[in-house]
């Protein structure tokens, strides 16, 4: 891996168990001066960089490629040439999906903070397949890289118009969550617990009422996702059912279980309108069938940009 610093020095990484670093010549094909080895600690091979402020971050694979637990750590350091401290994991084999390593990043342009992870994986016993993915990457308050959640949708497409991720884009409040379609009259749609119902319910929409199971305690975790609480007096949490990853399983409400289920990154779309995805899987918050009858099933789904997978947070105090 060639990494350009951002005093135009160019510098390589390469090596199995070896880790070698050396600073190339402008012509980029020529080394110059001391070659190191300092390597942290569980490093094995595929070697990438990143530098973000003034700090340089190594990330490589740990163990051999046909090992289930084949994975992504990092480590960071105050020079491109190390020494380096081992901060911990990055990837991890979630369900079928194994050996998820070998990575590089990509950072969105003209965005400060979004980032995006590019490995490989495999779901079979074949050790030798390969499937390219793409998550997202995310960085806490320290600076920390944080585990990157292993999905099975992949990232949602950023146009030229959407704005540049925010970690939390709605302040903490109580809010009435409203779709973007509207019915057939034009009235408003809204998330809403059918019945007002105080028990384990699926979402569904309806049109403004006062009861409070259309009432949603948002709360920010510090880590891009929120948790999602509704404020009927048993302040169930906003829940992908059975905790199913796949495209079309309903959202509904649940006793609060802290898992990255009830967890959701909320970003800005512009105009007013955000999207709500899941932790879990990567899929949106949807109106199945864009349904402009009162309600409509909430679902999960993978992004396609329509009204209905697009919210407003109405303050609902």
């Amino acid at each position: 891996m060639v990494f350009v610093d951002t005093d135009g020095q160019a510098y390589m990484y390469w090596g199995n168990t070896t880790l070698n670093i050396q600073r190339l010549n402008s012509d980029m094909v020529s080394l110059n001066g001391t070659r190191s080895h300092n390597k942290p600690s569980n490093y094995f091979e595929a070697p990438y960089v990143l530098k973000r402020g003034s700090t340089y971050y190594l990330m490589y694979s740990v163990k051999d490629f046909r090992d289930d637990d084949y994975h992504v750590e990092y480590a960071v350091s105050t020079s491109p040439m190390g020494p380096w401290t081992a901060k911990g994991r990055i990837t991890a084999p979630t369900g079928t999906i194994k050996g998820p390593g070998h990575n590089a990043v990509l950072k969105r342009p003209g965005c400060n903070n979004e980032y995006y992870f590019i490995y490989h994986r495999r779901t079979s016993t074949n050790v030798y397949e390969r499937a390219v993915a793409i998550d997202r990457m995310f960085f806490d308050a320290s600076g920390n890289i944080m585990p990157v959640n292993i999905t099975t949708s992949g990232v949602i497409q950023a146009t030229g118009t959407t704005p540049c991720y925010a970690p939390n884009p709605v302040a903490n409040g109580i809010y009435a969550i409203k779709s973007k379609v509207t019915t057939s009259s034009g009235g408003g749609l809204y998330l809403d617990i059918p019945g007002c119902s105080t028990d384990n319910a699926d979402v569904k929409t309806w049109t403004r009422t006062n009861c409070n199971g259309q009432r949603w305690n948002l709360t920010y975790q510090g880590n891009g996702f929120y948790k999602i609480i509704s404020e009927q007096p048993t302040h169930k949490a906003l829940d992908l059912d059975a905790c199913q990853l796949s495209r079309g399983t309903d959202i509904r409400v649940w006793s609060w279980l802290a898992n990255d289920c009830q967890l959701w990154r909320i970003e800005d779309v512009g105009g007013g309108w955000y999207r709500v995805i899941s932790k879990a899987s990567g899929n949106v918050m949807d109106l199945e069938n864009s349904s402009a009858v009162p309600g409509g099933n909430i679902r999960s789904w993978s992004w396609n940009g329509s009204n209905a997978q697009l919210f407003q947070f109405e303050p609902a105090p």
